[in-house]
């Protein structure tokens, strides 16, 4: 025998829709409200909020960077007209930057420099980096790109030490420009900030700077004896980010260059040709 239904029944169905429509509209709003987030986040081209947390923190990390070891030190150059010295206070400069077609330098905005260049021993920290990777293709092509001889130094030291022997400068000049990227990626995803190769035009906007801020004569012997004007015009031949015919430029002259062959202009093919570097970055960049 069918059983007969409440009158109750309907009743209690009639008074539980507006709770089941109530919770509809719930889900609902909160389906429109979880669309609203991804396309504003697909708007600003991030995929998750954690990326925004890391980039935030990256940024803040550049500004606070106060560890010499992880971070390279830095000196302001302004921005200006800077005007190459005619007097015999600045020979040296003439020397250097007159074949250039540079004696006179417009820096439209201040700017960042490495005071030395990239040294033997930070650039190890990226090699060590890279020999800690897994195997595998990545770690096969970043050692073919820093090769076998970014540890060597100065050849002339032959007859005292042996081949590529020790060098009053402990600056990396067996680098190729490839390697030098490799180094620069490196660090900006290590550190947040975003370093990069100084171009030609930064470069003389420096040795000016640095010339007209010491107010003494700069010789062919200071230049050679070290300080941020000498490793500037002649540590180490140093990697631009300016484009030439065959490459990129190099910067300033090693320590051994004989006057006859300073200011000559050297455009070398990135991947064939080793040299030192140094870093220069925006001061927009978490300054």
């Amino acid at each position: 025998m069918a059983k007969r239904k409440s009158a109750e029944e309907p009743q209690r169905a009639i008074a539980w829709r507006p709770l089941a429509w109530l919770l509809g509209a719930v889900v609902l709003a909160g389906a429109i409200l979880i669309t609203a987030l991804r396309v504003d986040f697909a708007v600003r081209g991030v995929d998750k909020p954690a990326i925004v947390q890391v980039a935030a923190s990256r940024v803040e990390g550049c500004s606070l960077a106060r560890d010499k070891q992880r971070f390279p030190e830095m000196m302001r150059v302004e921005a200006g007209e800077y005007l190459l010295p005619t007097d015999e206070n600045g020979r040296e400069l003439m020397l250097h930057l007159k074949p250039l077609g540079m004696t006179r330098v417009t820096q439209e905005q201040p700017f960042l420099l490495q005071r030395s260049e990239v040294t033997i021993e930070q650039f190890g920290w990226f090699v060590k980096a890279i020999n800690d990777m897994s195997d595998g293709p990545r770690k096969e092509q970043l050692l073919a790109i820093i090769g076998l001889h970014w540890d060597k130094t100065d050849p002339k030291n032959l007859s005292k030490e042996g081949y590529y022997g020790g060098s009053a400068s402990p600056a990396a000049r067996a680098i190729s420009r490839e390697g030098a990227r490799a180094f620069i990626d490196w660090l900006n995803e290590r550190t947040g900030c975003r370093y990069h190769l100084p171009t030609r035009n930064q470069w003389a906007a420096a040795v000016i700077s640095q010339h007209l801020a010491s107010g003494q004569p700069a010789s062919a012997a200071e230049a050679n004896d070290g300080g941020v004007l000498g490793g500037l015009l002649r540590g180490v031949r140093e990697w631009s980010d300016t484009g030439c015919a065959n490459g990129f430029f190099l910067l300033g002259h090693d320590q051994w260059t004989t006057e006859p062959n300073v200011g000559v202009s050297a455009c070398m093919p990135g991947m064939l040709s080793v040299a030192g570097f140094r870093l220069a970055r925006e001061l927009d960049d978490g300054s």
